[in-house]
C-alpha cells in the first residue's frame, strides 16, 4: 500500500501513529491528504495511505474505467471494494511501519 509518513512533532523515541486514507475527491492522493490535513504540530507519526482503485491503483482502464464502473453502481463496484481493501490492508501496513518505524505500542 502506497504512503506518505511524516514524522512526529519532536523526535526522541517512539511516538503514536496516526492513519488516514485519502478521498476520491481533492485532496484525492496521499500527498494531498498529507499536505491538506493541519497536523504538523502533533507528538506522532502521520501516516496517510494511498486508496485502493485511484492513482497508481486505479484499475486496469485507468479513470475511464473508474468512471464506468461508478455509473455501473458507485456503491457495489466502487465503495465496498475499496473499504474492504483498504480494511483488509491495514493490519499488514500497519506491522509494516512499525518494523520500520519507531512507533509506540498500542491498540490500532
Amino acid at each position: 500500500m502506497p504512503y506518505v509518513a511524516l514524522p512526529p512533532r519532536e523526535a526522541g523515541g517512539p511516538a503514536p501513529l496516526v492513519v488516514t486514507w485519502h478521498l476520491m475527491e481533492p485532496p484525492r492522493s496521499q500527498l494531498a491528504m498529507a499536505s491538506a490535513l493541519p497536523m504538523a504540530g502533533l507528538p506522532a507519526w502521520r501516516v496517510h495511505f494511498g486508496l485502493p482503485m485511484s492513482g497508481g491503483r486505479a484499475p486496469k482502464g485507468g479513470f475511464d474505467e473508474f468512471l464506468r464502473l461508478a455509473g455501473e453502481d458507485y456503491v457495489l463496484n466502487i465503495a465496498e471494494p475499496v473499504t474492504e481493501q483498504a480494511a483488509a490492508e491495514f493490519p499488514a501496513a500497519v506491522a509494516e511501519l512499525r518494523s520500520t518505524l519507531p512507533i509506540a505500542g498500542g491498540p490500532w
